[in-house]
């Protein structure tokens, strides 16, 4: 079932259990989405999220890419819902007890120049962006992603080792 996570296509208290695995802290209004996670749980039931640290490499490539598609001003970048504080603010309202942890990622590849290659051709905004960049820009995109690959790489034989820190989220509906 394909659905908004701005508007949940079920019920309220539909579920025991509602999560989100790099999903949900995309959409534009986070303050949305968390009253729409919350409404479709019963009472006492669990919210759960995972979301790229705000201090993450992963913050570091979506900050590349908003050079190149900026978002709307009004619009917070989704890594801020990796921050323990934002977290809280925006769940604690629907929340009897909010529960933060931080974990680390490890992505691996062949080489930096592999792993690009395939987050170019299967990450939904690096397809966006394939498509809707003149191809200079495109490379341009690229060649700085590649660059902030190399930089963050922990391996030294050639190979890619990235280690994306993450924020796993677990919330308790109040009831």
């Amino acid at each position: 079932l394909v659905g908004d996570a701005e508007d949940l296509p079920f019920e309220d208290a539909r579920f025991d259990c509602v999560g989100s695995a790099f999903g949900a802290f995309i959409a534009p209004r986070p303050d949305v989405v968390a009253r729409e996670l919350f409404r479709v749980v019963r009472p006492g039931g669990t919210v759960g999220l995972t979301a790229w640290t705000p201090d993450g490499v992963m913050a570091e490539m979506f900050g590349i890419g908003r050079r190149f598609a900026p978002l709307d001003p009004d619009q917070p970048p989704s890594e801020a819902w990796g921050d323990e504080a934002t977290a809280r603010e925006r769940l604690e309202p629907h929340a009897a007890r909010v529960e933060y942890e931080r974990q680390i990622l490890v992505w691996q590849a062949e080489s930096p120049q592999a792993f690009l290659a395939e987050f170019s051709a299967s990450a939904p905004t690096m397809a966006a962006a394939r498509k809707g960049l003149p191809p200079e820009r495109f490379e341009e995109l690229t060649a700085l992603m590649g660059e902030m690959l190399e930089r963050n790489n922990a391996a030294d034989d050639g190979s890619l080792q990235l280690e994306a820190e993450y924020a796993v989220i677990v919330a308790r509906k109040r009831g």
